[in-house]
């Protein structure tokens, strides 16, 4: 049985990740998994990945170290090197099959109210997975790694800035400049 998961209002309250509104967050695997204290933590997290699952809302992993083997739409993914870039859409059925211990990767996670305001600008495609025979990996070059891990960063610091009432517009216009600059 596949399970339906709307993580992002229980993320917002986790410790190290950072979001906002119920509509944008980014945190570090890593940080997460430190921060699962009890067994039960690590058995519940085990159980939600570890069966095949759909969410509703994008979803960027930044991947930087460690092997993942998954299932993607049942088809079997293995990544084994650092530097790659998994995009992921609404409504696509994930399973983890296995994550090394020395995993981690960037998170960031978009709700889709979020993306619809912010198509009402855009004149291009969501540059997100969209059909079957398109391949939801991509492995960076060291550049392309360096310029997604500022993005990845300055999205972490402009939801940071609690003081300005106006970060989500800011993240939502920072994002359209990269999808026009590309």
């Amino acid at each position: 049985m596949i399970q339906y998961i709307d993580w992002l209002p229980q993320l917002e309250s986790v410790k190290d990740v950072v979001g906002i509104e119920n509509q944008v967050a980014i945190f570090t695997y890593s940080d997460i998994i430190k921060n699962l204290t009890t067994q039960d933590d690590f058995a519940t997290l085990n159980e939600i990945i570890g069966n095949p699952h759909k969410f509703d809302f994008f979803m960027i992993v930044h991947h930087t170290h460690g092997r993942l083997d998954a299932k993607i739409d049942m088809q079997d993914i293995h990544i084994t090197e650092p530097n790659n870039s998994i995009k992921l859409a609404p409504g696509q059925i994930v399973e983890i099959v296995s994550i090394s211990e020395d995993f981690d990767a960037t998170v960031m996670i978009l709700s889709k109210r979020f993306i619809e305001d912010m198509m009402v600008h855009l004149n291009v495609q969501i540059p997100f997975r969209s059909r079957k025979d398109i391949n939801p990996i991509e492995h960076l070059t060291d550049e392309d790694m360096a310029m997604e891990q500022h993005f990845l960063k300055a999205v972490k610091h402009i939801l940071s800035n609690q003081d300005n009432p106006y970060r989500l517009q800011v993240l939502q216009h920072s994002i359209l400049a990269i999808i026009y600059s590309s």
